[in-house]
């Protein structure tokens, strides 16, 4: 028997899906035990198996993979369910081209990827079809539970845009993986967010999507409220079909475009950066007392010294002093806003060290602490 129609020793069986790539660790075993209580109070449970009512198999749960007996779509929404419970982001199919077809199209709908099934085009335009109309009931049902004139503004509608860019959307993480823009299978592969926000919905596309996911410095995971922010555009140099005079396709050619940059953070780690920039750029709180708290903002206060020094040398005027203490203040702020880490080398660090071994510390009332 061939792997695509079963991967088990059972002719009788559908298929079997499993998490993609295979954790090497088998994922924490209480993670891959995890089951919907809406799918245990549908079936029978003895040991791994999970039956219907009649005593009939429907199928296995060996924690890292589930072995499907039958086609029954109840069956294949109960394992979706199951996948998205344990957090699997992408999965791997094995099995008759019937259920392969089944768990794509279910699977997909949840925003989880799917390997061992290439989709029509007819499919990926139902899948499209089936999104849109999901997106549409959702969107009723908020408007139908809201009274617009009673709503209140949402989180991402009371931020506002800066520099022209979107305001940043804020919201439980669904899903997220590659697929073709808009899913449209004739549109060049790109990567969606998929958030459930204040106001329903979204669905942000955007190729940079997935570099940001990967190189989230809070680690994002399916399930987190998050913050997705453009970072602003790039030059890029992309491949584009290459047409002659008679609009026929003879190549491919390079061509400059400006390619959107994004962040996607928790929203808990945002908040704390705020509170670091607020802290540092209101200068209200004692530098000991900042590393106390933050000894991660030891490059920033050291900035904060080394800035007092050169406008020190800069003016003799007080007033003029705090000026470019605050302008370089303000600089250094916004950067910690950014996720950025300050960083000086050794020989400034021990130079604001020695500088602040001169003066008295001020205390934590003192509002002046970053002063000449």
């Amino acid at each position: 028997m061939s792997a695509t129609q079963s991967d088990n020793d059972d002719p009788n069986a559908a298929g079997s899906v499993g998490e993609h790539p295979p954790n090497p660790a088998g994922r924490a075993s209480a993670a891959n035990r995890i089951v919907p209580d809406a799918v245990a109070r549908r079936f029978l449970r003895i040991d791994d198996r999970y039956f219907f009512a009649d005593r009939t198999l429907a199928f296995v749960d060996t924690g890292t993979r589930l072995k499907v007996r039958t086609h029954n779509l109840e069956v294949v929404h109960s394992i979706v369910a199951i996948m998205q419970a344990r957090g699997w982001q992408t999965i791997s199919l094995k099995g008759t081209h019937e259920f392969r077809q089944k768990v794509w199209h279910e699977a997909t709908l949840q925003g989880i990827g799917v390997h061992g099934y290439e989709p029509s085009a007819l499919e990926m335009q139902q899948l499209q079809r089936a999104l849109d109309r999901d997106r549409a009931m959702q969107q009723g049902r908020s408007a139908a539970e809201v009274a617009p004139a009673a709503r209140p503004a949402s989180t991402e509608e009371r931020r506002a845009p800066r520099d022209g860019l979107r305001p940043p959307t804020v919201g439980v993480l669904l899903a997220h993986a590659a697929a073709p823009y808009q899913f449209d299978p004739m549109q060049r592969m790109s990567y969606y967010v998929r958030i459930q926000t204040e106001v329903g919905e979204r669905t942000l596309w955007g190729t940079d999507l997935e570099r940001a996911m990967v190189e989230s410095r809070s680690g994002v995971q399916v399930g987190d409220e998050v913050v997705l922010s453009q970072r602003g555009a790039r030059p890029v140099t992309v491949r584009v079909p290459d047409r002659n005079e008679r609009d026929e396709l003879v190549g491919e050619k390079k061509q400059i475009a400006q390619r959107m940059t994004w962040s996607v953070e928790k929203t808990e780690y945002i908040e704390s950066l705020d509170r670091k920039a607020t802290l540092l750029r209101n200068g209200g709180v004692a530098a000991d007392a900042v590393l106390s708290q933050y000894p991660e903002l030891a490059g920033a206060v050291a900035g904060m010294r080394l800035a007092e020094q050169f406008a020190q040398r800069l003016t003799p005027r007080v007033d003029d002093q705090d000026r470019v203490v605050q302008a370089i203040r303000t600089r250094l702020a916004d950067a910690i806003a950014q996720g950025q880490e300050v960083k000086l080398p050794p020989q400034r660090m021990r130079q604001a060290h020695v500088h602040q071994r001169g003066r008295s510390t001020p205390t934590l009332e003192d509002p002046g602490h970053f002063r000449a």
